[in-house]
């Protein structure tokens, strides 16, 4: 929630000048933190961020232009008639972005895996995931929008991943700082033990390293199994 602002930028200052300001991630140009979007630590190392309230319109008409966007969108209205709105709205995704410890993101229409390969080395694989019982209509215009962001926004991310990464290698600088929110009183604990803040707040980050750190500084009992044999435990 915090990075789209800065990191970001060139994307949201090119969406004003060629569609105008109501377009994607337009609800991070100002203050993000008063638009009502926020992110969750759920314990465990899971983590939420919901970007619903800072739209206060349809999410499909927010998207920009893609390729066959109105031949597939007047196929749906014909067919769909006053249903149309609501069938549209499947194409752009879910605007909640879901993080499963340690490696699985659930991202809009993405599904996302971080596999460590080494020290230096980091993959990311991405899925598009189809609206299953969706016209194939709509499913075609979520895998057009899955590519619209991603041709000019993962550059950004890509750059910040190998800035990160030059920093860590450097020895004299020994942490990373994510106190953003830290002690806030905007953030809130619920019953259930989900702490809830401000959308550019780093409390959820915080949860995620917690949870590693807790797997690296005790004993964890490990299942494993080979194929064909019972599972077994031992203290790892």
């Amino acid at each position: 929630g915090l990075h789209p602002t800065f990191a970001h930028r060139s994307f949201l200052v090119l969406n004003e000048r060629q569609h105008g300001g109501a377009r994607s991630l337009s609800q991070f140009k100002a203050s993000p933190d008063d638009t009502g979007m926020y992110g969750a630590d759920l314990g465990n190392g899971h983590m939420f961020v919901d970007q619903r309230p800072g739209l206060h319109q349809s999410f499909w008409e927010t998207q920009r232009p893609v390729p066959g966007r109105e031949w597939y969108a007047d196929r749906i209205v014909e067919t769909h008639g006053d249903g149309a709105a609501e069938v549209l709205e499947m194409a752009p995704g879910s605007m909640i972005n879901l993080s499963i410890f340690p490696n699985l993101l659930i991202k809009g229409n993405h599904l996302e895996t971080v596999d460590p390969v080494s020290v230096g080395e980091t993959r990311l694989h991405t899925w598009v995931a189809a609206a299953e019982g969706a016209p194939d209509e709509v499913n075609v215009l979520r895998m057009r929008i899955a590519e619209d962001f991603p041709s000019l926004g993962n550059p950004d991310d890509l750059e910040i991943f190998e800035r990160c990464q030059e920093g860590l290698a450097i020895p004299e600088v020994e942490w990373v700082d994510m106190s953003k929110g830290l002690g806030h009183p905007a953030e809130e604990v619920a019953a259930d033990g989900v702490r809830r803040a401000p959308v550019t707040h780093e409390g959820p980050m915080r949860g995620y390293l917690r949870a590693w750190l807790e797997l690296m500084s005790t004993d964890a009992k490990l299942t494993t199994a080979r194929a064909g044999e019972t599972s077994f435990e031992k203290a790892a």
